[in-house]
Parts: C-alpha cells; structure tokens; sequence
C-alpha cells in the first residue's frame, strides 16, 4: 500500500517475528485519537518491512515471551511511533535499546519487569507524549526520572507504590491530558498538585487515600470530562467542589461515603452524561431528585 510515494525500509528479526505492525495515519492531539481513522493495513514485523513514509507505525509485541530488544538498534530512530511491550517478559537490562527510538511517541511497558532502573533508560525519550507504566515495579524514586518527559499528555502509573512524594515528579508535566493513578498509595497532597495542572481532561484516582478535604483544588480543570473517585474516603463535604466541574461528562463515585443530601450539589452539573453512585447508600427518592435536575445524564445506582 503506497499512500504518500515516499517509503522507509525497516529491519526485523528474520528468523522469528517480533510481532504485529498497525499503519495509521498521525494523531496531532491526544484528543483526535478518539476520533481517527481505523489502522490502515496491520503487517507482521518479521524481516524487512517497507511502509509509507507519511504513515504512523504501532508496533505491538505479541509474543509475552520476548525478552531480547537488541533488534531496535537496526531501526532508524524515526521508524516506530508507537511502541507496546505491556505484557511482555522485557526486563531492565534491555530498556537502553529503546534509546535508538528517538521519534517514539507512545511507549507502554504496563505489566512487564520494569523497575526503578529501567526509569532512566527513558529520560531521554523526549518526544514521548503517551506512557503506560500501570502495574511495574515503580516507586517513588524512580518517577523522579519522569520530570524530563515535559512533553507526555497521557501517563497511566496504576497499581505501582507510588505516594505523594513520588507525585511531586508530575509538577513539570503542563501538558498532561490524561492521567491514571488508580490503586496507588497517594492522597490529597497529590490533589494539590494535580489542580495546578489545568489541561486535564481524563483524572482517574480510584482505590487510593483520597478523601474530599481538598478537592477544592480540581476546581481549576475546566476543560475536565471524566474524573474516577470511587473507592475512596470523598463524602459529601467534596461535592459542592466537584459541583463545580461544569465540563465533567462521566462522573464516577461508587463506593464513597457520599449520600443522597450531598446529592443536590451536583445538579449544575448539565453535561454530565454518566454518573455512578453504585454501592454508595444513595435512596432512590435522591437519584430521582438529581435526575430532576439533570435528566439527560444516566445514573448508575
């Protein structure tokens, strides 16, 4: 398939493949990838592989097995945008090879070996703009390295031992769009700091320490469209600042100790489209009320 006319040569393993090729055209925004074009042509990465050069390549391992990344030092360092090792058996020692990657954008490594050392080996992958580190072997001390990525707007760092401390690292993040840090140890310390980053438009916070003493400070994330923070110590104290959010769509609070009396602080909340209340105590008489209020929104109760 020729799109453009110009075409680039890439080098794989011939002996084995190391897995599948998707060709999209490019996403400018975080906010587009919603929205764009369906992968153009999926091809296996096994031996010399010629694409199009105005296309953007994913590269996804498929093998979990895969442990040996020495094959990327034949690859240019504009080849792959986008590059999914979740899963895989990759441990630290073989991270340095992503170096050679110097055009990657995306990069998850969610669920593989990954710990604090592998970190560094990522700093210099400046032009990443999307990172998925959920359930590695991170702490705080390696989210330090995270600070030099200044150009990330989407990072997901759940199911790690990451606190308050390690949340410090995000201040440098000003683009971040999306970011998950479900089933970590932060708390509202960690809400402090998140409302000074004013371009979010995904929060998702469930399972972790928060409670509602400073939500006060998300105030500032007007352009917000999904915030999570179920599972956790909010009660209706925190409602009459998430009341503030008017650009929320999906509103998530299951299992938190709000009641139907804090309810009522939400009803300016009219493009709210999802709310989830389930598991919270809530009275049918008080769904009812807020669905009054904002009756295009579907209540999960």
């Amino acid at each position: 398939m020729n799109i453009g006319g110009n075409t680039r040569t890439l080098s794989f393993p011939e002996a084995k493949s190391v897995g599948v090729i998707q060709l999209t055209p490019g996403v400018s925004k975080w906010k587009d990838a919603l929205t764009s074009a369906s992968p153009l042509l999926q091809l296996e990465a096994r031996g010399e592989v010629v694409v199009d050069e105005e296309v953007s390549l994913q590269l996804t391992i498929t093998d979990d097995s895969v442990n040996d990344l020495s094959w990327i030092d034949h690859l240019g360092p504009h080849d792959i945008q986008s590059l999914d090792l979740s899963g895989s058996s990759v441990m630290d020692d073989q991270l340095h090879h992503l170096s050679t990657l110097q055009g990657l954008e995306s990069l998850d490594l969610s669920n593989t070996r990954m710990t604090n050392s592998g970190m560094a080996a990522l700093k210099t992958l400046r032009r990443l703009r999307k990172l998925g580190l959920a359930r590695t072997n991170l702490t705080d001390n390696g989210l330090a390295n995270i600070s030099e990525l200044t150009n990330l707007d989407w990072l997901d760092l759940s199911g790690n031992s990451i606190t308050d401390y390690g949340t410090e690292s995000l201040r440098s993040l000003r683009d971040l769009q999306v970011l998950h840090l479900n089933d970590t140890e932060i708390s509202d310390e960690t809400i402090d700091r998140v409302g000074k980053l004013e371009a979010f438009v995904v929060l998702e916070m469930r399972r972790t320490n928060v409670t509602s003493a400073r939500l006060g400070a998300l105030t500032s994330l007007r352009e917000l469209l999904t915030l999570d923070l179920s599972n956790t110590k909010v009660d209706d104290r925190g409602l009459r600042f998430l009341g503030e959010l008017t650009s929320l769509n999906e509103l998530y609070l299951q299992k938190t100790h709000i009641t139907s009396v804090g309810l009522i602080q939400l009803q300016n909340l009219k493009a709210l489209e999802e709310l989830h209340l389930e598991d919270c105590g809530i009275s049918k008489q008080g769904v009812q009320q807020f669905s009054t209020h904002v009756p295009s929104c579907v209540v999960y109760h």
